[in-house]
């Protein structure tokens, strides 16, 4: 099933950001998106922000894992 490989390409990296950065961007974006919180369109964009700030920055941070990762291991040794 090509959908079921699609969701696990895009979310694979992602899981550990969304898992950290959930909650204290929902609380951010709800602050600065200026519209009333009981519409339905300051929901849809609080939570696609929230869900999608952190995939991005997943993606951008796992093509340059490896060179994110030498520098570290050189100070470690």
């Amino acid at each position: 099933m090509p959908g079921i490989a699609l969701d696990r390409l895009i979310l694979a990296g992602a899981s550990f950001g969304l898992y950290l950065l959930h909650y204290p961007l929902l609380n951010f974006f709800g602050t600065v998106i200026s519209r009333p919180p009981d519409r339905a369109m300051h929901q849809v964009l609080v939570f696609a922000f929230s869900v999608g700030c952190p995939i991005a920055l997943a993606h951008l941070i796992e093509q340059r894992r490896a060179a994110l990762k030498l520098p570290c291991a050189r100070r470690l040794s």
